[in-house]
Formats: structure tokens, sequence, C-alpha cells
């Protein structure tokens, strides 16, 4: 168990039939300690039974394996704690641009510090050995997770992939991006099952290094049917862009974002095939079955979110994984309470004024309105409150309703909706008060020149008369005063 401080832990929905946590992390498999590790260029042991020792850290006993490299459940003696170590192999680590990517890319990925991406702690060189020394985590790995419990409920799929898609969200601010998000690569920590992204900033080489070791080839035109046995991680979550070769960006994270969702809400994958020739096909040529057809329970918001992710082509995914974590939190709010119970309030429309005033259109103020965590089905009441009010508010401040028609249109709405929201308004009054208010100004403003000028003897009023003339703009003044803060707010 880790002896470095644990982050805080959030409250997770139950998981029903969940087997009790591993002490360790990644796949946890058996291996005779003298053989674990006899291909690595590890010192001797430190103590009895343990594999053997590289720089500072005793390696205790090997936890699994992936495509470039060993994890090990290790010692650092300087800081006095247990990591989990991930070693090159030799083979690609024999190769200079691959260490070097390896080392630059993890040290990289280091700079995240999220709740939701397993903490780097060191990523060097020793004895010729790259290495990452990372966060030993207590848990399983969510494929592991769903072999103990294959069906899970709407709000634990929801909690998983908000969590998944608020690490990517910090690693694509940061310019990271991980290209090979599969259930083997998301941990479930325990005790309550909080997501950890693991392998950041390793994807993009182990993808390039497996094609050229021809565990996973990617271009179709070579591939044949006998390679039905390859048809295993990777490739079932690879964009469209990725499976084609072609450079990708922080999209097609979103996209095998999309494919997990699939998978964990419906226990089908989106894609398949009886070759990687075929399931390559299907990947850049077919759309998935919706998700809702495999499993009815699923609300219309969610598996339209699914179906967005899968999109073939990367600018019509959505915007960001910020923006999916919102979406996600939503629709479990939508879930738990329905939103029809709830009535946009008058501080939600404060909020849209403020943004409206300070120049944002009604596309901006709507993305306002989101991020606020505000129900995405109250958001167009609100708009359309806003609208309304802005409208009699500049037309009791005098203008005329085709300037108000216009800065509509400028805002956003359509020609045709600006017209009939101005033409609706019911402002028989407001004008009325509008053309009082402008009488009153100009009657104020001409007996006070009448005064001024009898003051100076350029005209003659009696005294009389020039009392009732003074008197006037005093009362004029308050009747004025008072009309004007009949606006509209």
């Amino acid at each position: 168990m880790s002896d470095s401080p644990k982050p805080h832990r959030q409250n997770h929905p139950a998981i029903p039939n969940a087997k009790p946590a591993e002490s360790v992390v990644y796949n946890t498999v058996e291996f005779d300690r003298l053989q674990s590790g006899s291909e690595f260029d590890f010192d001797l042991p430190a103590k009895p039974g343990e594999v053997g020792k590289l720089g500072p850290y005793r390696i205790v006993r090997e936890l699994g394996r992936g495509g470039m490299g060993a994890v090990f459940e290790a010692y650092d003696e300087r800081l006095g704690r247990s990591v989990a170590l991930k070693v090159m192999l030799p083979k690609y680590a024999a190769i200079a641009e691959s260490r070097g990517r390896f080392l630059r890319e993890a040290r990289a990925a280091a700079k995240l510090a999220n709740d939701h991406i397993v903490t780097i702690y060191e990523a060097n060189i020793y004895n010729d050995t790259p290495c990452i020394a990372m966060q030993l985590l207590q848990g399983l790995s969510l494929d592991q997770f769903l072999k103990a419990n294959p069906k899970l409920s709407l709000p634990q799929v929801l909690q998983i992939g908000k969590e998944i898609a608020m690490g990517l969200a910090a690693a694509h601010d940061a310019g990271l991006v991980h290209r090979d998000i599969k259930l083997a690569n998301i941990w479930m920590e325990s005790p309550n099952y909080r997501v950890k992204i693991l392998d950041f900033g390793l994807a993009k080489q182990a993808s390039r290094e497996m094609q050229t070791s021809g565990e996973i080839a990617l271009d179709v035109a070579s591939l044949d049917h006998t390679a039905t046995g390859t048809i295993l991680g990777t490739p079932l979550y690879m964009s469209p862009e990725q499976a084609r070769g072609e450079p990708v960006d922080y999209r097609t994270d979103l996209y095998s974002l999309g494919v997990l969702l699939y998978r964990i809400s419906t226990g089908v994958m989106p894609f398949g095939g009886n070759s990687m020739r075929d399931l390559l096909i299907s990947i850049n040529n077919y759309p998935a079955k919706p998700a809702r057809e495999l499993n009815p329970e699923l609300p219309v918001s969610f598996s339209n979110l699914i179906d967005r992710l899968l999109r073939k082509r990367a600018e019509q995914r959505p915007g960001s994984a910020r923006r999916i974590a919102l979406e996600l939190q939503h629709i479990g709010q939508e879930t738990a309470s329905p939103w029809e119970a709830i009535a946009p309030s008058d501080e939600h429309l404060s909020i849209a004024i403020c943004a409206y005033s300070s120049g944002h259109n009604f596309l901006e103020i709507e993305d306002i309105l989101w991020e606020q965590g505000i129900y995405r089905e109250m958001i167009p009441i609100i708009i359309r409150k806003l609208i309304i009010n802005r409208a009699e508010f500049h037309l009791r401040m005098g203008k005329k309703p085709e300037q108000v028609i216009v800065e509509l249109i400028a805002k956003g709405l359509e020609q045709q909706d600006a017209k009939a929201v101005v033409g609706n308004l019911n402002l028989s009054d407001s004008v009325l008060l509008w053309y009082a208010r402008r009488v009153l100004f100009w009657t104020i403003i001409g007996i006070s020149i009448v005064i001024t000028l009898s003051l100076f003897d350029f005209i003659d009023i009696p005294n009389n008369m020039l009392f009732l003339l003074t008197l006037a703009p005093i009362v004029l003044l308050y009747i004025y005063i008072g009309l004007f803060a009949s606006r509209p707010s």
C-alpha cells in the first residue's frame, strides 16, 4: 500500500456485488519471482524474494505487462514509499528515439495535477533502462471491474464517463492527447471507485512501436482474414482518423471515450468484424447502432451524446472533454429529478442580462448559463425571457423598433424571430411614457431658458409670473424623475 498522501475521495453511487479491491495497480499476474523481470538489467535484489533493484527502487514484484513495458510494485528508498514502476522493455529501450519520446511524454504528463489522472512522480533512466515511477493505486481496472459487475446502473455509467472526461479535459488543456483510452487504461480506485486514467503520454509511442513490431497493423490493404486474433485493445477504440494513420488531436480521445461509454452502457462494442480488415472498414465507413436500441433504459440525451462522440469526422464531435463532462452531469441531474419541476429564477435571468450587457451573443450566453450548472432544457426558456426583457428595455428607452430588431439580429437571433418578438410586445404604455418624458424634458429646458433670459433683462416678465415659472421646473423635474424610474431594469 502506498505511503503517499491520498487525494480527497468523492462519494460514488454504490456498486452492487463489487468484489473486494485488489491492493495493487494494473492487472495482477502471478509470476515466479525469480523468473519475473529476468530480461531487464536490474541489480541484485536488496532483500530475499524481491525481483531486483533499479536505481533507488527496490523491485518487489511484477504486476503486469503492456505493449511497451512491464509494471512492477517497487519501493522508493529515498522517500520511503511504494510506487508502481513502469519499465520500458529492452527491445524498445535500445532505440534512442523511442527512449527519448517515452521520457519526454512521461515528463510532460508528470506536470498534470488532477484527481482523475494517475500521478507520475519521476521519469528517468537507470542502468540504461527508462522507467516511470507512478502512484501505486488500490482497486482494479475498468475491464476487471466489468467482469465482476457486468451490468452497471445509469448513475454509475454517467459518473465514470464524467470523471474520465474531467481527466481528459485537464490533459487537453495542457496540450496532451492520450490516444489510447480504453477499459484497461481506466482504473477504479478503491474504496469509492474514483476514476484514474493510466498511461498518459505513452499511447502515441506505443501505437507507433506496435505498428513496427507487427502487433497492430493499420494499413488496411495489407490485412487478411488470418488476423482475427489481433483484434484486441487499441484497435477497437481507434478513431477513424487514427485507424487511417492520420495525425490526431484531442478529438480522437473524445471518440475513444464514446466507444467506452457505448461498451459500458450496452455491454457490446459499437464496431467489430471477423478480421482486422473488417473492423477498420467498419470504423471508417459504417455508423454504430444507436446505444438506446441495445439498452432502451438509456435516456435519449445520453444515447445522442454517444452518437455525437462516434461521428466519423472529428470536427462534428463535441467541442471539448469539459463540455462532455458537463453534459453527463446534466443528464445525471435530469435522471435524478425532472427538470420540468424547476423553473428559471430571477438570478438565472440576471446572469443572462449581465452577459448580454457585456457584449456576448445568445450562443455565448447559452454556454455561460451551461457552465453555471443550469439545466439544459431551462436555457432556451431563459434566453427567451432575456430577448423579451432586452427588447422591451430598449423600446422604453426610446429606440425605434427597427433599431431593436437590428440589435437582436446582431446578437444571433433570426430576422423573422426578432421581428416577431418586437411586434408582439404590447408597448402602448411604454411609448406613451417615452413621449411624456420627452415633452417634460423639453418643457423644463424651455422654461429654464425663459427664466434665464428674464434675469438678464432680455425679457420683461411680471414678478408673479416669474415666481410661477421658477416653481414649474422643480415640479416638472419631480414628475420626470418619477416617469423615468418606471423604465425596466
